[in-house]
């Protein structure tokens, strides 16, 4: 029952988390990717990962250094797009034209959903995907733009401890 309860909370404040996102305007949008990245351990802003300028970009919104030196490139696209609306195949395809010869990782982020096209050409170009929900989720466990409320203990028998008190 807990397990339901703790789901269906997680599941409302998904939504309601989802719902404030979307005021953000798009570039901040894409920032809070990349902090959102950065808390994950996707490099850190000190080692040069940042929210590309907003013009000119070349469908690259983002760029993630995953060590000190640079030697591990992700490169990522943030579209803060309707809920409801859905990204296709040709929005994959043009960035991986983006990334082409950059020698680095892709990643499509958007507040949408992706249609089976974009999947399936997402996954034979090695492209991770994440969605509106999805995106909620890592913010929910990485405690980003969330907080804490109240914290239960589940609790147990330790059995191992009482059979020392137990008479042979």
């Amino acid at each position: 029952m807990l397990e339901n309860a703790y789901q269906k909370i997680n599941d409302s404040l998904a939504s309601d988390l989802l719902d404030e996102v979307m005021k953000i305007k798009p570039y901040t949008f894409e920032k809070l990717v990349v902090d959102l990245l950065s808390k994950m351990g996707y490099g850190a802003l000190e080692y040069g990962s940042h929210a590309t300028v907003a013009s000119g970009d070349d469908g690259i919104d983002g760029v993630i250094m995953e060590d000190k030196l640079g030697f591990s490139l992700i490169y990522m696209q943030a579209k803060e797009w309707a809920l409801d609306r859905v990204v296709g195949q040709p929005e994959i395809q043009s960035f991986v034209g983006a990334i082409a010869g950059k020698h680095g990782d892709g990643l499509f982020v958007t507040t949408a959903r992706y249609s089976q096209k974009a999947v399936d050409y997402a996954a034979q170009h090695h492209i991770i995907l994440i969605d509106g929900q999805k995106l909620a989720k890592l913010m929910i466990e990485y405690n980003f733009c969330v907080s804490v409320k109240k914290t239960f203990e589940v609790k147990s028998i330790d059995t191992d401890v009482l059979s020392d008190y137990m008479d042979d």
